[in-house]
């Protein structure tokens, strides 16, 4: 997931699938202190998202703020204040 194309697939299927007024994205997992969060449990490297990552990510999906922007985006990450 280190690419961001799953993060994009998955903001891509809410936005089609469950028409909204306002999207809201919480990210929820340990974290990697500064290095990232949301661990990827199917790659082998256990690659995380960086915020470089998750910028494209949001840049590639319809909440790009040119077409919908999320409402708000919370990060439940515990290890993230580290």
């Amino acid at each position: 997931m280190n690419d961001g194309k799953e993060l994009t697939k998955f903001l891509q299927y809410g936005y089609d699938h469950y028409p909204a007024d306002q999207f809201n994205l919480i990210l929820y997992d340990h974290g990697n202190a500064y290095q990232g969060a949301i661990v990827d449990d199917v790659d082998s490297q256990g690659n995380l998202i960086t915020l470089d990552t998750f910028d494209k990510a949001l840049s590639n999906s319809r909440f790009n703020g040119k077409s919908r922007k999320l409402n708000s985006i919370s990060f439940r990450t515990c290890l993230m204040g580290n």
